[in-house]
């Protein structure tokens, strides 16, 4: 919460942490006055839709969504909460290999933040051209910032 990245954020995208993943939920939970986003899936693309508790169902892969109409583009996003499998020591990610947020994040200005369990911080992992680095990582135990 104290991050210079999120603390100078207006617009924020964060998401529902699967069991697996480092929970968003304190995150979620103490947000502030920001406006919060989370993602939801629609064919092979996020939408970005308002974050309302008392409004999410079930979506895909069993990932908490957010229901409504109306989204907004990245364009609208200050700061993005980007979750991971892995992340690599110059900011590299794997995710689950849909493509999901490199597509999204592709050409955006937002600050880009990795959030896992610093278990999960690699030596390096595999990269395409089209994948899209964070800017910071934060985990349970340290901030790496590039």
């Amino acid at each position: 919460m104290d991050l210079p990245e999120f603390v100078s954020a207006r617009t924020v995208l964060a998401y529902h942490a699967l069991p697996d993943e480092l929970s968003t939920a304190q995150l979620l939970a103490t947000i502030g006055n920001k406006e919060l986003y989370l993602p939801r899936v629609n064919g092979d693309d996020l939408e970005i839709v308002a974050y309302n508790p008392n409004s999410l169902t079930c979506g895909a892969y069993g990932i908490q969504e957010p229901v409504g109409e109306k989204t907004v583009g990245i364009e609208s996003i200050d700061a993005v909460i980007v979750p991971a499998m892995a992340y690599d020591r110059t900011g590299n990610r794997l995710g689950r290999g849909r493509g999901y947020y490199d597509r999204l994040l592709a050409g955006s200005r937002c600050r880009k933040i990795g959030f896992v369990y610093d278990c999960q911080i690699v030596d390096r992992v595999p990269t395409d051209p089209f994948d899209v680095a964070v800017d910071v990582i934060v985990t349970d135990k340290q901030i790496i910032r590039y």
